[in-house]
């Protein structure tokens, strides 16, 4: 095979890339970017707000602990 064919091939799909211009510019690039962030921050769900109260209450409880039992008032 002396690879014309395979060139051959490559010409038409140059051609046919060739023959494509661009889109307008239908896209409001701000306004995308404007709506992705106020999705993305969202008000929070009322499991995720929950489980975070009560992982901060969590750490809250056991550094208390900790330091109740590292002095103790009984002795």
């Amino acid at each position: 095979m002396d690879g014309t064919e395979h060139d051959w091939n490559l010409n038409e799909i140059e051609r046919a890339l060739a023959s494509l211009r661009p889109a307008g510019p239908d896209i409001d690039r701000d306004a995308l970017m404007f709506r992705a962030g106020r999705a993305a921050s969202g008000t929070g769900s009322r499991l995720r707000i929950g489980t975070t109260v009560a992982v901060a209450l969590l750490a809250a409880l056991a550094g208390a602990g900790s330091m109740w039992l590292a002095n103790p008032p009984w002795v």
